[in-house]
């Protein structure tokens, strides 16, 4: 069994290419043999557009700091299908951390573009509801999980 010191030898990742090249040199040894760790953590990354490079460079910098992650990705643009279904991967992979991203253009639509379409009344309205669905996203998820 390989120590993680072991196979990151060089240097810290500079670049994003660099994290990219680490994290295909680490996926490689994990594929070889069991890596050693004392700690390791389970994450899950749910977004609501195209996350290139989080997942990557997040594991390098773990793997630095000397922890195994274990990473589960949402479907494209399923986050909320994930936190409210009970049978979802989500809630099989059971994470310690998850990492939320949503895209407030997709979530605003037009009107992050022309907000003054709308008056101060119809944009008071808009918001409050976009942000009364977020929170009771979150509120859900911590219920379904209120230890993490």
């Amino acid at each position: 069994m390989e120590t993680i010191n072991k196979i990151l030898a060089d240097k810290n990742p500079e670049s994003i290419s660099d994290y990219f090249a680490a994290h295909r040199k680490i996926e490689t040894e994990k594929a070889k043999r069991k890596i050693c760790a004392e700690k390791t953590i389970k994450i899950a990354i749910l977004y609501s557009f195209t996350v290139t490079g989080v997942k990557e460079a997040l594991g390098v910098k773990c793997f630095y700091s000397g922890i195994v992650p274990e990473f589960y990705e949402a479907p494209y643009g399923q986050y909320e299908q994930e936190a409210f279904n009970k049978n979802s991967g989500l809630y099989e992979f059971d994470p310690e951390l998850t990492i939320v991203f949503i895209d407030i253009v997709k979530l605003l639509g037009d009107v992050f573009f022309f907000p003054y379409r709308l008056s101060d009344k119809e944009r008071i309205r808009m918001v409050t509801e976009k942000h009364g669905t977020i929170v009771k996203f979150i509120k859900y998820y911590l219920k379904m999980y209120p230890e993490k």
